[in-house]
């Protein structure tokens, strides 16, 4: 099998597994990294993201860390996978 195609069989099962674990989850999809800082301006939600957006809109690693950090406490995305960008 292929690099990419492990690579996304890979992805696919532990998601799998996250879904039949009957726990309280949220998974997180975000676009490229960046290294900038925390703005708290950033795009998200469940489904595919806008046409091209996911690959083409990067978000800080802060960003990611400041949506997670608030699933603590929001239950919008509770047992969802959301895609974030900027």
């Amino acid at each position: 099998m292929p690099y990419l195609e492990r690579l996304f069989a890979d992805h696919e099962a532990q998601e799998a597994e996250i879904f039949a674990s009957g726990l309280d989850w949220v998974i997180a999809r975000p676009g490229p990294y960046t290294d900038r800082a925390r703005t708290g301006a950033y795009a998200h939600g469940v489904g595919p993201a806008p046409r091209g957006r996911a690959l083409r809109f990067k978000i800080s690693r802060p960003d990611v860390a400041d949506f997670l950090l608030r699933q603590l406490t929001d239950d919008t995305y509770l047992r969802r996978a959301a895609w974030l960008t900027h």
